[in-house]
């Protein structure tokens, strides 16, 4: 999304950032946040349904993968705020409120698909 909006990026494990300079449009800065978290969400969608509409049993790796990148990428929010806490704090909802969420309900889509 950054490269989209025509900037250059670093990526981190737990965040991307500008490679020098500043966003020209705040939007710019939450959009990009949002982004990864957003593909996230809607890989975990498609790999759910997958699996549970036509037994893909082998994309389960992909699902808990999703669920432990945010997983750990929250954790480490403790010490750097990652996409999600950004977006939250930015929000008005303090720092870990959204990645609870999102990390709650990928945890959800790979409990329910580990009950199959």
């Amino acid at each position: 999304m950054g490269e989209y909006f025509g900037y250059k990026m670093i990526m981190t494990f737990n965040s991307v950032y500008l490679f020098n300079g500043k966003y020209s449009e705040v939007y710019h800065y939450q959009l990009i946040s949002a982004s990864g978290v957003i593909f996230t969400l809607l890989e975990a969608i498609v790999v759910f349904i997958l699996m549970k509409s036509r037994n893909k049993i082998f994309l389960y790796p992909f699902l808990f993968t999703c669920f432990y990148m945010r997983l750990f990428a929250t954790l480490l929010s403790f010490r750097n705020p990652n996409d999600e806490a950004r977006i939250s704090y930015a929000l008005g909802w303090g720092k870990f409120t959204l990645p609870l969420i999102v990390t709650s309900f990928l945890f959800l889509l790979v409990f329910k698909i580990s009950r199959l």
